[in-house]
């Protein structure tokens, strides 16, 4: 009888201690939701720094097989580091330029804190609300920033102008703004021109405009 209770007790152990030690399983190319905590680290790669996006799993997972705790994030958006979020997206078989063998293409982040908003370059900086970074994109360009909404359509540019080029510029061919200045440069506002009815994300910007001109900081 003590033999079969010490079987018993011995299989409950095996079970549990087999229980705790599983894993989700996930499978490459099918959409999913991860959670954990963003982390960037920095590699070299042809003499020069890339930013590498890493998402730390709260669990280890399985993908094919695969036990892993960390993925590579794929996604157009810069992401702070260490930060907690939740991800949706599509695993896929890693392309990048770190040794993990699987990233996440992202569709969405839950936490909107999760996204970088202040974009700066040698002459100024400008802050986008945190909760338009879902859907607005800013793409660097020589001069400045072009403001992009989800659909890749441009809204507005903001331009940071030397004296000779600013006296230039006519308002009767530009829709422009000027939003701050100093003795060498003149930080403008250049309004797209288009002839569609406004997306719900430009809206969405135009409401937070004045937010965003105060935002404009020159070094």
């Amino acid at each position: 009888m003590k033999k079969v209770k010490l079987l018993v007790i011995l299989t409950l152990i095996t079970i549990i201690f087999t229980g705790c030690g599983k894993t989700e399983q996930y499978e490459v190319d099918k959409a999913t939701t991860l959670r954990g905590k963003i982390v960037i680290n920095t590699i070299k790669k042809d003499d020069k720094t890339e930013y590498v996006s890493i998402l730390e799993l709260e669990k280890a997972i399985t993908i094919d097989g695969v036990v892993t705790d960390k993925i590579e994030i794929d996604y157009d958006k810069g992401l702070k580091n260490n930060t907690e979020t939740t991800v949706s997206g599509i695993i896929r078989k890693n392309e990048g330029v770190t040794d993990l063998k699987y990233s996440i293409s992202i569709d969405s982040v839950d936490n909107i804190l999760s996204y970088i908003n202040t974009f700066s370059n040698d002459v100024f900086s400008i802050a986008i609300p945190a909760k338009l970074m879902k859907t607005v994109s800013v793409r660097p360009i020589n001069d400045g920033f072009i403001i992009l909404t989800k659909s890749n359509r441009e809204a507005f540019r903001v331009l940071a102008l030397e004296n000779d080029d600013f006296k230039r510029l006519s308002k009767d061919e530009i829709n422009f703004e000027v939003v701050k200045t100093n003795k060498q440069y003149n930080i403008i506002f250049m309004y797209a021109t288009n002839e569609e009815e406004p997306e719900e994300e430009e809206k969405a910007l135009y409401e937070e405009l004045n937010n965003i001109k105060r935002s404009v900081k020159l070094k």
